[in-house]
């Protein structure tokens, strides 16, 4: 990589040359006779220098730092990445993202966190010319949905309700012929992403706080699950940045993926909130989520009358059974009678299903054998099939198209 400092410290210069080389890294003063460069001088001068990221030191003001990320990101977003050392702060984030900056590297953890940082920073920009950044002209806008909306929805924490998304997530990206996404919209406390064992680089509370929420953005935010091929995007990683998360944002989301996907999956919270509520309005089918329990049972029944006075109920409704076998003086007929409704899937109780969690696979990956991963994988073909028999789409164009190799 090829480094341009802009930097009066000698030395930040020389962990920089230590990590690129010493012929790699650039020096641009942010002063000349005693007065500050701006902003776009200083981008001018980097990109000449042909460099892929940008260091900018902790002696330099933030607010010409946030300024050149800004000249930055929209003039040479394909070319140049801005790397910020600075102390860390939520503030400081939010203003940073907003602003293009790739990535803040704490000045009392430079030899820790820098080399890690430009590494981030260089691999951005390397995704965004992959994808042909800058992108074309836009055609005209798609219809509003195209694909298959799924809420995945259980007031009760518990349930099983994530462990379902996932699965039929996987099941979908292997079996339903098309792309498929997760949307964690358990902002604060979702954990959809160590389901299938992803790490993610970026979160739905950082998209939440990007400049832009276009379809372009919300690619490079999203994580590839590759033993699935399905796509993700995590929660936020903390509960503070999930609060950027609103009720619009998750709904653009949504809509968004839905014109690039054949299913958007989304995992909900417990409880019924505006973000639920508003990807509610966009979906096509609702899984409804209940354990053999009393609580889960009743709160599930007082969610589903309060949905449908409101009109919020799609008419496709599916209701899965966790753990449909425990010994705890319930039947699964009462659960029918109590919630009126016809169980779809019953997912018997099994050690396997934790431990597929915990190992951050999907069940029906990690154990497609078992009576659980079948029971799951059955209830997936009830999208598929539907789908079959349905008149064939357009093809899609969108940059989610799956990639087969089989």
């Amino acid at each position: 990589m090829t480094v341009a400092l802009v930097t009066e410290s000698h030395e930040l210069v020389e962990r920089v040359r230590s990590v690129t080389g010493a012929d790699q890294a650039l020096v641009l003063q942010p002063w000349r006779n005693g007065q500050p460069f701006n902003a776009e001088r200083i981008v001018s001068e980097v990109g000449a220098e042909t460099a892929s990221v940008v260091c900018i030191g902790d002696d330099v003001p933030l607010d010409l730092a946030i300024e050149v990320a800004t000249v930055a990101d929209r003039d040479h977003r394909a070319e140049m990445s801005v790397v910020l050392v600075a102390n860390p702060s939520n503030d400081l984030w939010r203003d940073a993202v907003r602003a293009g900056v790739r990535d803040i590297v704490d000045p009392h953890l430079v030899d820790v966190e820098l080399e890690p940082a430009l590494g981030r920073a260089v691999a951005w920009t390397a995704r965004l010319r992959e994808s042909g950044w800058p992108p074309p002209p836009p055609p005209p806008p798609p219809p509003p949905k195209s694909g298959r909306v799924i809420v995945v929805l259980s007031p009760k924490g518990g349930s099983g309700k994530t462990m379902v998304a996932s699965n039929l997530t996987a099941a979908l990206a292997r079996d339903g012929g098309g792309a498929v996404a997760l949307v964690d919209l358990d902002v604060q406390f979702g954990d959809a992403g160590y389901a299938f064992g992803l790490v993610a680089e970026h979160t739905i509370g950082q998209l939440a706080a990007a400049p832009t929420l276009d379809a372009t953005t919300l690619k490079v935010f999203l994580t590839r699950h590759e033993p699935s091929g399905a796509y993700v995007l995590c929660g936020a990683e903390s509960p503070e940045e999930g609060e950027s998360v609103t009720d619009e944002v998750a709904r653009r989301i949504v809509e968004l993926l839905a014109r690039d996907v054949a299913y958007v999956v989304v995992d909900t919270p417990a409880g019924l909130d505006e973000r639920t509520l508003a990807v509610l309005e966009l979906a096509t089918d609702v899984v409804l989520v209940s354990s053999l329990d009393v609580s889960s049972i009743r709160n599930l029944g007082k969610s589903l009358d309060a949905l449908d006075r409101v009109g919020l109920l799609p008419r496709s409704r599916h209701f899965v059974l966790n753990r449909s076998d425990a010994r705890v003086g319930i039947d699964p007929s009462d659960v029918e009678a109590a919630l009126g409704m016809r169980i779809d899937t019953a997912v018997p109780s099994s050690r396997a299903i934790p431990f597929s969690m915990n190992q951050g696979s999907p069940i029906v990956i990690e154990d497609p054998k078992s009576q659980a991963a079948r029971e799951l994988t059955t209830f997936t073909h009830r999208f598929v099939d539907a789908d079959a028999t349905e008149a064939a789409p357009e093809p899609r164009s969108g940059f989610l198209r799956r990639r087969k190799d089989r």
